[in-house]
């Protein structure tokens, strides 16, 4: 199996840990990801059309994910909705990679316990299966991909790649059934054209199996714009808050709260700013301008007139020709 199928499985059986549990699960902000008041996505788009997405929610039962950062992957895999062959087969794919010289240093050591160092391995583990491919992630088969699902203006990203992953609370014995907080980075890169833009994000839908249902639960959205644009309206949130600069210079941002639901969409809209700022510093000028000009002028006429004024007192005290007055 290759690098690129290998990440791809590793992520998948993350995905399907995290979301094969009956208590509910949300997706959040780049915050503590053990933190269940910051379960939620945060988004923001560069003018180039770079999308930068983080996803945190957390699995109410981490023994799952614990058991395979301690290197035993039987556990997840059976609880994946696969029949028994395909678990045979992809526990011993697994098994190839915990025997393979460039991964193998990364799978934990069996005892019965996570440590913080094969947290870290697990991480690195995920990491150095996508490095090799620039960690872009197919869009066809099970994975984080699955998870979310982001357009801009109808299309889909010309590229989307996996950037990081990282846990909070996965420390302690296998089996504990303790909360475990999961974060993930994403990238997506779009072709922007024109001044008007919809980003559209959908969580959970067809690209999930039926098995994989994400429990209804409340989440934080946000999303940030580049510098000169302004979000005009925000559709599938509630208790929307937006920011924008008052001048038209700044990014402007929304929030609000999201019921997850397989059919449901969040969708952005945004659009190039009123040049507000330019208008006034343009009308600043212009009565600078106007007002030296102005300036100039008066003082032009108040020469003029006294030059006209000391014209008379001048021919007054002349002499003649002939030496009289």
């Amino acid at each position: 199996m290759n690098r690129s199928a290998s990440a791809t499985l590793l992520l998948s059986l993350l995905v399907a840990g995290s979301l094969l549990i009956s208590a509910p699960a949300a997706v959040a902000p780049r915050a503590h990801p053990a933190d269940s008041t910051a379960d939620g996505a945060t988004l923001s788009i560069t003018t180039s059309g770079l999308l930068a997405l983080n996803l945190t929610f957390s699995d109410p039962n981490g023994s799952t994910l614990r058991y395979a950062m301690d290197g035993n992957f039987t556990p997840l895999v059976e609880g994946l909705p696969i029949n028994a062959s395909t678990q045979s087969r992809v526990l011993g794919q697994i098994a190839t990679l915990e025997s393979t010289p460039l991964v193998g240093g990364f799978f934990g050591n069996r005892d019965g316990s996570v440590s913080p160092g094969e947290v870290t391995l697990f991480e690195g583990l995920l990491h150095q299966l996508t490095a090799g491919t620039g960690g872009v992630l197919p869009t066809n088969t099970l994975s984080v991909a699955s998870l979310a699902n982001v357009t801009l203006d109808g299309a889909r990203a010309s590229v989307s790649a996996f950037q990081s992953v990282s846990f909070s609370g996965a420390e302690g014995p296998d089996s504990s059934e303790l909360p475990l907080g999961i974060s993930l980075q994403f990238s997506y890169q779009f072709g922007v054209s024109g001044t008007q833009h919809t980003l559209a994000l959908s969580i959970g839908g067809a690209g999930l199996p039926s098995a994989l249902v994400i429990p209804t639960a409340l989440a934080s959205v946000s999303f940030s714009t580049p510098g000169g644009t302004t979000i005009t309206s925000v559709d599938g949130l509630s208790g929307v808050s937006t920011s924008t600069d008052p001048l038209g210079w700044g990014s402007s941002d929304a929030s609000g709260t999201y019921t997850l639901s397989a059919n449901s969409v969040i969708a952005f809209h945004y659009q190039t700013s009123f040049p507000t700022g330019d208008v006034l510093i343009g009308g600043a000028v212009t009565g600078l301008v106007a007002a030296a000009a102005s300036l100039l002028l008066l003082r032009r006429r108040r020469r003029r007139k006294a030059a006209s004024a000391s014209g008379p007192k001048a021919e007054e005290g002349a002499v003649g020709p002939s030496g009289s007055a």
